[in-house]
Order: structure tokens, then sequence, then C-alpha cells
């Protein structure tokens, strides 16, 4: 019988030691992970692959977390998206919610806490 396949993440943040950090969290713990250094970079990646689930930076060049959040719901529903920021503020924590973000954390993040949300996430997408 066939194992179920890696659930694949995208992460895109402009951070490249975080970006890495948590590119190296995933891996460790059985996800296949790609990753974005920008907006842009990541809608590229979108629109070539399917991912399961999508952590984006609020703040990044190009296309901020939102936009990439609205961008992603667009181009694959199903994909679930967790937004995490330096910056955490109501406002754009409802925006990013609206434009159908599962989640949204503040930096810094703990790495037990961006694993139980990606669980959550990807459970909520499955069922």
């Amino acid at each position: 019988m066939a194992k179920k396949s890696k659930f694949i993440v995208l992460i895109a943040d402009d951070d490249e030691q975080f970006r890495i950090s948590l590119s190296k969290i995933f891996v460790k713990n059985g996800y296949e992970v790609k990753s974005a250094a920008n907006g842009i970079e990541a809608c590229q990646l979108i629109k070539q692959k399917s991912f399961d689930l999508v952590i984006a930076d609020l703040m990044m060049p190009g296309k901020n977390g939102i936009e990439l959040t609205r961008e992603i719901k667009k181009e694959c529903e199903s994909a679930q998206v967790i937004i995490i920021t330096a910056f955490g503020e109501q406002a754009s924590k409802t925006a990013a919610l609206e434009a159908g973000a599962f989640s949204y954390l503040n930096k810094p993040i703990k790495r037990d806490e961006i694993l139980t949300c990606a669980a959550q996430a990807l459970q909520s997408k499955a069922g």
C-alpha cells in the first residue's frame, strides 16, 4: 500500500535566516519544503506547483502577505495560509483572515507553535 505523500509547504519570507530556519524545522518534521524570498517569487511558484500550506511574511517586497493570500486563494483554493509578522496589528490580522488566511502569528515564533498551527491548518484542509 502506498504511503501518503508528504505535505508540500511554501515558506515566503524576505528574511533569509528566518526562511532557512523555518525550512529546516519543517523538513525535519517530514514536510517537503520550497521557499521564496518575496511575494512575487512565491506567486510564480504557486502558479507552477500545488502547495498544501503557505507560510508567508506579512511585510515582503513585491507582494505583501495579504496580497499573496488573495493570489493563493485564486490559484489553489484548498491551500492553507499562515501569515507571520513582526508587526502584529489588529487591522492587518483582520485583513489577513478576511483574505483567507487560516492563521496569523507574531514573530518571534516558537518551533512548537508553528508546527502545531501548521498541523491544525492541514487538518482543517483535510476535513
